[in-house]
């Protein structure tokens, strides 16, 4: 990953990035969630990272059009805040929420065969995603946490979008299905030249995949650096985010983790809708 995934917001810059955010507020009631947020990604993978609480989850309702919010929110250079969720789908951003959200009375085929519009283009998921074809008759819920995150992934992909925004893709996942995750990851933005914005408690995932990190403290996007700066340093990670690394041994902390506050399966849509 050479290539820079966000850029400073410089009013004399020629090019204007592909998602631009300027003075993001989102409030429930008295509730300041998400607070004058600005940050620019062009390319590759913008990590967004923090504790529970502040605000992570409200930025991506914001820019998937899910919750009110006040500011600035441009896309391929047109305004999109305001817009309806379908009509930011149909500009070129997808989403992978936290919680997956399945169509429990779908199959794996059904629900792939809703979004793509081709056969061939449900080939391509099952190709990618090898598991899903081997289980295309079950339904979401008989699916395993790994295998609806798959799916959720798939049919977000279906859509063919321009930015992908994911939010803990990698929760409560079992190791092995976290590394293909992050294969994936890799891929769609390495190969494809997919755009992502991810938002992710495992700091290792989140460092290992991302271009640039950016710490989200109480609303707000508090520092924002190269993803290679805060691996390198484990007190910077412990001062940012107060965690510690997984392997102290570890050379650049990258394994640090932060505590989970629940499994994959005691979160649902409900928190997806929370305030971070």
């Amino acid at each position: 990953m050479n290539k820079p995934a966000s850029l400073p917001l410089d009013k004399g810059s020629p090019s204007e990035p592909l998602l631009v955010v300027k003075g993001l507020d989102v409030f429930y009631g008295r509730a300041h969630a998400v607070q004058s947020i600005s940050f620019g990604l062009s390319e590759g993978v913008l990590g967004i990272v923090g504790r529970n609480g502040m605000g992570k989850t409200s930025l991506c309702n914001a820019i998937t059009g899910l919750v009110p919010a006040r500011g600035s929110i441009r896309f391929a250079g047109q305004e999109i805040l305001g817009l309806s969720p379908d009509k930011i789908t149909r500009r070129g951003i997808a989403y992978v929420p936290q919680g997956r959200r399945m169509w429990p009375s779908l199959t794996v085929d059904e629900t792939l065969c809703l979004v793509g519009r081709t056969r061939h283009e449900v080939q391509e998921m099952y190709e990618l995603f090898p598991r899903l074809a081997e289980r295309k008759g079950n339904g979401s819920t008989q699916l395993s946490g790994g295998e609806q995150q798959m799916l959720a992934i798939a049919r977000a992909l279906l859509l063919r979008p321009r930015l992908l925004v994911m939010d803990e893709p990698t929760e409560g996942l079992a190791p092995v299905i976290v590394d293909h995750v992050v294969e994936i990851m890799h891929s769609l933005a390495a190969d494809k030249g997919l755009a992502i914005l991810l938002i992710e408690q495992n700091l290792g995932v989140a460092l290992g995949v991302s271009d640039d990190i950016g710490v989200m403290v109480n609303g707000q996007i508090a520092h924002q650096m190269p993803a290679s700066v805060l691996a390198a340093d484990r007190d910077l990670q412990e001062r940012l985010l107060g965690l510690r690394s997984a392997d102290s041994d570890s050379d650049g902390g990258v394994n640090a983790q932060p505590t989970h506050t629940g499994g994959e399966e005691s979160r649902d849509s409900a928190g997806a809708r929370s305030a971070g």
